[in-house]
């Protein structure tokens, strides 16, 4: 029974899998800003789980080579946590810890017949972040990709980094309003603009068979999905083909997903 983790910056979800086709026992709860705090309610809420073998957890930042420390996270105060180790002392059952965007990259094209040679995920959540997979796998040495963190110049002549202009954070800074209430074309076209500033050099450089795009402003995708191409038709040069752009199939499940996937990976090391 491999046991799912979804840490994300407001919450997190818990669910187990069988076979990687549904999963059960699902949990959600708010995610403490402390990260003992946390640990305290996530072993908590493990407790209630029956027959946990394996433990693999999606967390929203960067993490050590050895994959055992949270090194920092964007949009929560952790620095330096010892998760591994923290969470080992309760749970003597292998435990990977990965970054959540990977995580997701890794459900959503696995979740696509064939499974694309390469495939670019795009989670817009509070924040932006992105994974590289390559025909189903998260490789080693493209797993700490941040392209939500290149810097890109704006409409006003500034440099601000991707996430800041495309992610649901900077939606509500512009508009003062959720990805969902959105209610004018304009704001759609602002969207979509930003959202290909950082799209164009991603295609250009990885050229990759499809972009899935999720997380809470990701679910939208369907209200911009024709903005974003009909700019990339325009702006990529003509022997860059744009590819494949789809919205996340397991939507908020998607690093749920993602994390069954890598364990099983990883137990077949």
């Amino acid at each position: 029974m491999i046991t799912a983790v979804d840490v994300g910056a407001t919450k997190t979800l818990i669910a187990q899998f069988k076979d990687g086709t549904v999963p059960i026992n699902m949990i959600k709860f708010e995610t403490p800003p402390i990260a003992a705090d946390f640990v305290r309610l996530l072993n908590r809420h493990l407790e209630t789980l029956p027959n946990i073998t394996v433990l693999s957890i999606g967390l929203p930042g960067q993490l050590s080579d050895d994959g055992q420390t949270v090194l920092y996270c964007g949009n929560m105060p952790w620095r330096n946590v010892p998760l591994k180790k923290m969470l080992a002392e309760e749970h003597k059952c292998p435990i990977y810890l990965e970054n959540d965007a990977a995580m997701g990259g890794l459900g959503e094209m696995n979740a696509i017949s064939p499974i694309p040679r390469l495939g670019v995920y795009v989670s817009m959540g509070t924040g932006l972040g992105t994974s590289i997979i390559v025909h189903g796998q998260l490789l080693k040495g493209l797993n700490r990709s941040e392209a939500g963190h290149m810097a890109l110049r704006t409409p006003d002549n500034e440099w601000q980094e991707w996430e800041d202009i495309a992610s649901g954070r900077a939606i509500v800074a512009k508009f003062h309003k959720l990805a969902k209430d959105l209610d004018k074309p304009e704001q759609w076209q602002w969207l979509a603009e930003n959202v290909v500033q950082g799209l164009d050099p991603i295609i250009a450089t990885v050229l990759p068979d499809v972009i899935v795009f999720g997380g809470g402003v990701g679910q939208y995708f369907e209200m911009f999905h024709g903005l974003v191409a009909e700019k990339l038709h325009r702006r990529l040069p003509k022997f860059i083909v744009v590819p494949q752009l789809l919205s996340a199939k397991h939507g908020d499940q998607a690093v749920l997903f993602g994390c069954y996937h890598h364990a099983i990976y990883k137990q077949a090391q």
